[in-house]
């Protein structure tokens, strides 16, 4: 049902999370389709699920945002406020889910468009009647997207989503290490938090322990000690696409405190799974006989720790990810949201360096395809194994006015899953273009 927010519309402040949309037409033009709707069901949303015991239940802490009408204006936008509070799941709605249901609100033509679309490639017809998306098919190929078009300032503010099994659960690869990015920011800002908070917490043992990941910074004036990443964790975050740097990182952090912050922040959702990492990034080379990163500076052996792997409770893979997950980080990503915008901003310095560095499918398949200008910009992560092949990604088209938000999750015997998601990318990136 519709609710009026505020008649005053001109200073009103609005929550970060909305189940409520509010009658004032001139603003709210496109807010999704009326819930529950004229009689219809309830989008489906399964029960949350307990939160493992080996997870500890740490304090975690983030910097809301607020929606609020640009001074003089009739645009919403996001807006930082000075104080940071505790965390907690629903806090961080991307804007696509139904406050009370969590399900999904979406966007009516992009979502029947993609679908469509969709259906197109599983029949093999044109557009994909050709290779790589024929064998793909044949070869029992399965796909997972989403898309969420960001732009407008309103859809920014109010983003639906279009998708297809995004919330199916699978194996995340590589790609789930966009999880240890935002864990060890999470990591940054409770830690400075609690040294403002509880100075007489910071020991010198644990000051001691905490200066292999940063460097601690005291003003002679003040008890308070602040922590800023040193120049070796910094490397190892500028170095996610290398197992032995997203290793260093979940090591470092520890799993418990990893799959904490995912838990807490609904990046890895009780409902619908989500992003999770149950094991480390070290892997055996067949080759040489030995674990990837069983030399200098590491010195560790193997994928888990004393206590064992832990595999994901939805679908049970030791890294895991949905389509919907990995597009809420970007989204979240993209509303400067993700824990403060200083964070935001560091992880978006770190993913715009990642298609150099590791590859990106969807920056070849759009340059190939004459749609990446040198003014473009696409903030991505990949995750590839034999049989998989993903992409995430932020992509802002400043070329022609448009952002979004892509999602290819292709799992494949054939192993040609990268090629498809390459070709596929244009046929999203059109979608997005045409959509108003």
């Amino acid at each position: 049902m519709y609710v009026r927010i505020r008649e005053g519309l001109g200073d009103a402040i609005l929550s970060g999370n909305y189940g409520a949309r509010t009658t004032r037409s001139n603003l709210w033009q496109r807010t999704g389709q009326i819930y529950p709707g004229l009689g219809q069901p309830a989008p489906f949303t399964p029960a949350c699920i307990p939160k493992p015991r080996w997870i500890t239940p740490f304090k975690h802490f983030f910097s809301p945002k607020t929606r609020v009408l640009r001074s003089g204006t009739s645009k919403f936008e996001w807006k930082s406020t000075p104080t940071d509070v505790e965390l907690g799941p629903d806090q961080l709605n991307p804007g696509y889910f139904y406050s009370a249901t969590h399900g999904l609100i979406r966007d009516p033509n992009l979502d029947k468009k993609l679908k469509a679309l969709m259906a197109k490639l599983l029949a093999r017809t044109a557009p994909f009647d050709s290779e790589p998306f024929k064998t793909f098919v044949d070869k029992g190929g399965k796909f997972r997207v989403a898309l969420v078009d960001l732009s407008t300032d309103f859809k920014l503010v109010f983003p639906e989503i279009a998708e297809f099994n995004s919330t199916h659960v699978t194996q995340g690869a590589s790609l789930a290490k966009i999880g240890l990015l935002y864990a060890a920011f999470q990591h940054w800002i409770d830690l400075n938090v609690q040294g403002r908070m509880d100075p007489k917490s910071m020991t010198a043992d644990r000051v001691r322990k905490l200066k292999t990941i940063y460097d601690v910074i005291q003003d002679r004036h003040s008890p308070v000690l602040t922590f800023a990443f040193n120049a070796d964790f910094r490397q190892a975050l500028d170095g996610i696409c290398s197992n032995c740097d997203a290793s260093k990182i979940s090591r470092s952090l520890g799993l418990s405190y990893v799959n904490s912050a995912l838990w807490q922040s609904g990046l890895y959702d009780c409902r619908w799974g989500g992003i999770w990492l149950g094991g480390h990034y070290n892997e055996w080379d067949n080759k040489s006989k030995k674990w990837e990163c069983d030399k200098d500076p590491y010195f560790f052996k193997g994928n888990c720790t004393s206590e064992g792997c832990h595999r994901d409770p939805k679908g049970g893979h030791f890294s895991a990810v949905t389509a919907l997950s990995v597009a809420t980080f970007f989204t979240l990503l993209a509303q400067g949201r993700l824990i403060n915008e200083q964070s935001s901003q560091a992880l978006k310095d770190i993913l715009i360096m990642q298609p150099d560095r590791c590859g990106s499918r969807f920056k070849n398949g759009l340059t190939a395809a004459g749609r990446f200008a040198n003014t473009d910009r696409i903030y991505s992560k990949i995750g590839v194994t034999q049989s998989l092949s993903h992409e995430g990604a932020l992509i802002d088209r400043v070329s022609i006015g448009k952002k979004y938000v892509a999602v290819v999750l292709t799992t494949s015997k054939a192993g040609n899953g990268g090629m498809v998601r390459q070709k596929l990318i244009e046929h999203l990136d059109e979608l997005i273009k045409m959509n108003p």
